[in-house]
């Protein structure tokens, strides 16, 4: 119910209005980005996550292997033993050394060594760490057993996915949307990690929401869980290939499914576009996928609960749909854009990642964040909760201590 609860609070946050007072922004809200296509393709997005931005906690891992984590203690989640119960400086994890990748989205997290072990922590209410118990939680990292060679982590709100080298996908904790793909038999709750599928041509795990996803080397797309695209109550047991007539670059999953194709381009389809997330001007329902206006030449995306965000080859952040920053000259309007707005621009800029905030990384190390910021999940050594700090300071890019070189 916790789970339902956050996703509640989450949306709410969506159709709240937001000032924002960056110059930037008056200068080019009109405009749009270079909407050619690339000359070059873009290949399948391989690369490990760097990042994950959880509900109050963050963790990042740095290119030395070493894990790192901000923000507040929810059931354990900074993996530090619960001391401190906040922390607003990005500190490292005892012993969390010699690592690629992490994952989590929600109050629990995983992190894959370059040895191909899985290590989890944070909340472990329906088995999603893989301890093969539901003990409420783990306030420090252990290793998932059973798993090995793996090359792709994935966390959500409730649920684990994991992909070996072999192309076998691993799933375990919550299945209520039959998102750890599989049809529950006596319950909804599968502590141990599962082997649920295989394609010996997968590259990278997927999961947010109820929902989970795999993409292949051939730039093809598998999903199941929640049904996709809003468009009905149905759950998917088995992964059914994306019918997507493009060549895929990589994807990302919110309230829609986002896809960046190799010529450039965004595509969103969702079953409802309510607050614009499909990013055509308007809040129509489309049964198809539908090309995000505006922009082109995206080289990285991500997803929120309730937006698109794309980074674009000179440096530019687009973002539409629900939480979107505004100009000043824009106060107080509804917080949603169905058309691309820039954030900012960052020459150096290298990918985008988003969850219940979004941040982006610069080549030099740095990382920025903006969105919503609680418990001091920016890291950068301010805390922060509801009401102590308007949304205008949350909607402003804002440079984080922790550095991902």
């Amino acid at each position: 119910m916790r789970y339902l609860s956050a996703l509640v609070m989450s949306l709410s946050l969506a159709s709240c209005s937001i000032v924002s007072s960056t110059p930037v922004l008056n200068e080019v809200l009109a405009s749009k980005g270079d909407t050619r296509p690339f000359d070059t393709p873009l290949p399948v997005n391989t690369a490990h996550k760097k990042l994950a931005i959880g509900y109050t906690t963050t963790v990042g891992v740095k290119e030395d292997g070493t894990v790192w984590s901000w923000g507040s203690d929810t059931y354990g989640s900074l993996g530090n033993g619960r001391e401190p119960t906040q922390q607003g400086i990005p500190t490292p994890i005892t012993g969390m050394t010699d690592f690629v990748e992490v994952a989590g989205t929600g109050n629990h997290f995983l992190a894959l060594r370059k040895d191909g072990t899985v290590w989890s922590w944070g909340d472990n209410e329906y088995g999603q760490l893989g301890y093969s118990t539901t003990k409420n939680y783990s306030a420090t990292p252990q290793q998932v057993i059973g798993l090995k060679d793996i090359i792709s982590v994935a966390a959500s709100l409730g649920h684990s996915l994991a992909l070996d080298k072999q192309g076998a996908v691993w799933s375990f904790g919550s299945n209520n949307n039959m998102q750890l793909g599989f049809a529950p038999k006596d319950n909804m709750v599968h502590v141990v990690p599962t082997k649920v599928w295989a394609n010996s041509e997968a590259v990278k795990v997927i999961a947010n929401g109820g929902k989970s996803a795999v993409l292949t080397n051939k730039g093809e797309i598998y999903y199941w869980g929640a049904d996709l695209f809003l468009q009905s109550h149905m759950t998917m047991v088995l992964p059914k290939k994306y019918d997507f007539p493009y060549s895929v670059s990589d994807v990302a999953i919110g309230t829609a499914i986002y896809v960046l194709t190799t010529d450039g381009f965004v595509w969103g389809q969702s079953g409802n576009n309510y607050v614009g997330e499909l990013g055509q001007g308007d809040f129509q329902k489309y049964e198809q996928p539908v090309k995000v206006k505006k922009i082109g030449r995206i080289k990285s995306i991500t997803a929120t609960l309730s937006s698109g965000t794309a980074l674009d080859e000179k440096g530019q952040i687009w973002q539409w749909g629900g939480s979107v920053r505004f100009p000043s000259s824009r106060l107080f309007v509804r917080n949603l854009e169905p058309l691309p707005v820039l954030i900012d621009r960052f020459s150096n800029a290298v990918s985008v990642n988003g969850n219940s905030a979004n941040a982006v990384f610069l080549d030099n190390g740095e990382v920025y964040f903006w969105g919503v910021g609680r418990s001091g999940s920016r890291g950068t050594g301010k805390i922060r909760e509801y009401g102590q700090s308007s949304r205008k300071d949350w909607s402003v890019p804002e440079k984080s201590l922790w550095t991902w070189k």
